[in-house]
């Protein structure tokens, strides 16, 4: 089939990478105060870092066994079954009523999140490769627009629970699911399936050993890592931040991360558009990680 007769499909997989990226960052601007409930104020930031670790690390663990058992069986059912265990994950976390049961719901999240692996998957079974990077830039975009919405919605429903953002994100993910179980059609034939899965297959590290036999990779790649490592230690703690030190609730928690989804997509969808033929890859990404540096600075002297 051509992407023309896919067209379907790939709206409805931007769709699903939006209502995905709008539900993961929803609870962002209660996280701390859900929290908060079970521990006292001084663990408050290292629990709410460790609950989004757990979800990081059970993620990058299942990762493999989800992308060959999608290999194995097609895209469609395993998409279902991430889907479907998010909303597990969100209804146990939205209940409550303990900490580890706040663990136990994003680790039942992070073992199943292999939907935005699979999504690209799908993309890559349906697409010329010439046409990928068009999609693989709607679906950025749709997933952008998402980490926008996730943060104001939560910070508005906060304001009437603390519980309600994450049960709106279990109904969004269920409207997620319904909409692909009813419109999405498989995309990997039976007769380009894999016929086995392999444990060589279910080594989370055992991709990156390409990229780090390449210097020049290799530098690029450590380069990216310290990037979005000083990222999500800011990601993971910013809530507490913002609530411990400016006294923010959940409704200036998600304003302060519409500001940022706002700009992230500016910088990224138009001026690096603009100043990439000018100035080049390299001295555009210096510019900008010094940029960075000095963000994440200012953020750290208001404290001082």
């Amino acid at each position: 089939m051509t992407l023309r007769d896919y067209k379907g499909p790939v709206g409805i997989l931007a769709v699903s990478m939006f209502l995905d990226f709008t539900g993961h960052t929803i609870i962002i601007p209660v996280i701390p105060f859900l929290v908060g409930r079970y521990v006292p104020p001084t663990r408050v930031a290292m629990m709410v870092g460790l609950i989004i670790s757990a979800y990081a690390v059970c993620q990058f663990a299942a990762a493999p066994l989800l992308g060959a058992l999608s290999d194995r069986f097609g895209r469609r059912p395993i998409l279902l079954i991430s889907l479907v265990g998010s909303i597990a994950g969100y209804v146990i976390f939205g209940v409550g009523g303990a900490l580890w049961v706040l663990f136990a719901g994003r680790i039942i999240d992070g073992l199943t999140g292999g939907n935005i692996s699979t999504l690209f998957a799908y993309v890559a079974d349906v697409t010329e490769p010439a046409k990928r990077g068009q999609i693989y830039g709607l679906l950025g975009a749709a997933g952008g627009f998402g980490f926008i919405v996730g943060p104001v919605l939560g910070g508005l429903a906060g304001h009437f629970s603390l519980s309600a953002p994450v049960f709106i994100a279990a109904l969004l993910t269920l409207a997620n699911t319904i909409w692909a179980w009813s419109a999405l059609p498989e995309s990997l034939p039976r007769e380009r399936r894999s016929k086995a899965v392999g444990w060589s297959q279910l080594n989370p590290f055992a991709s990156f050993a390409p990229v780090l036999d390449v210097p020049l990779l290799r530098s690029i790649f450590a380069s990216a890592f310290l990037f979005y490592l000083a990222g999500t230690m800011l990601q993971g703690t910013v809530s507490v931040f913002l609530k411990d030190v400016l006294g923010f609730g959940p409704g200036g928690i998600g304003g302060v991360l519409l500001i940022v989804g706002v700009m992230d997509i500016l910088s990224q969808g138009f001026l690096t558009g603009k100043l990439l033929p000018r100035f080049g890859e390299s001295a555009l990404a210096r510019t900008g990680l010094a940029i960075n540096a000095g963000g994440f600075l200012m953020i750290a002297m208001i404290a001082v």
